[in-house]
């Protein structure tokens, strides 16, 4: 059955509908130059933030090379614990007179200047990745989409741009060694979990800042965006070859205090 208006009325209607089709179109195309906008504001902002221009250097503030260290004792007194193996393949960045120099676990050095993509400010330090975090192996942690609730006890975290993929009552799933950082080996999606979790499906790298965690998931957020896109391919190799600027663990905690800030006042843009 046809509801048929008047003819005249079918014209007015056909009229109103184009009208507001127009509206439509034209907010959908304004929203996604305000979302591109944002995003590459905050990208500018953590940009800012990796090469210390977001906030003012401290000389009181302890060097990120004591930092280094108390973080390179740490992981020794989880290796001797039994709660963490040893790298084989970490290494470690020092600056010699005029150079920048690499050194692997064997003690082999190599001249890495050229790979230093910009000066640092003072008190910071480069490093690679390995030196500030640690793995955690989640291979018994994961479960299949097949299996994820619609509600439950713990979060299930994957790779996908939702935050939240479902739940899982599976309490010996469970990730506590919390805060980590989720990086997407296909997706280059990455996530900051401050809560228990369960692990979505495969293809993803979760690891446990040393430092601030805050600080190095925006450090990861930006280093996902610069490394080469492999589509569906693997991309953690890619990350691991970045060489991480490394401010003073409280110049961290102020850049992530300024970025938050930044962030927040943009968020208001879309309302």
């Amino acid at each position: 059955m046809v509801p048929l208006p008047p003819l005249a009325e079918q014209k007015r209607i056909v009229a109103q509908i184009e009208s507001l089709l127009k509206c439509v179109d034209e907010i959908d195309r304004e929203s996604a130059t305000l979302e591109k906008s944002l995003a590459l504001a905050k990208q500018k902002i953590l940009d800012l933030a990796i090469r210390g221009r977001l906030v003012s250097q401290d000389p009181d503030d302890e060097p990120a090379s004591e930092l280094l260290k108390k973080i390179k004792a740490e992981k020794e007194a989880l290796i001797k614990a039994g709660k963490l193996k040893r790298d084989k393949h970490e290494s470690f960045i020092f600056r010699g007179d005029d150079n920048c120099y690499h050194e692997n676990i064997d003690g082999e050095t190599t001249d890495i200047s050229k790979e230093i993509p910009f000066d640092l400010p003072e008190g910071w330090a480069w490093c690679r990745l390995e030196c500030i975090m640690y793995n955690i192996r989640t291979k018994d942690n994961q479960i299949k989409t097949g299996n994820i609730l619609s509600s439950g006890m713990f979060p299930v975290v994957s790779q996908g741009q939702e935050d939240i993929d479902g739940f899982c009552d599976s309490k010996k799933k469970v990730i506590a060694d919390i805060p980590v950082v989720l990086f997407g080996d296909h997706t280059k999606k990455v996530k900051y979990i401050d809560f228990p979790f369960v692990v979505g499906a495969d293809g993803t790298k979760i690891f446990r800042p040393l430092s601030d965690a805050k600080w190095l998931f925006y450090w990861t957020s930006f280093a996902a965006t610069t490394i080469g896109d492999r589509g569906y391919g693997r991309h953690w190799n890619l990350l691991q070859t970045q060489i991480v600027p490394l401010p003073p663990l409280a110049e961290q905690k102020r850049i992530v205090s300024r970025i938050e800030k930044l962030f927040s006042l943009l968020e208001t843009m879309r309302v």
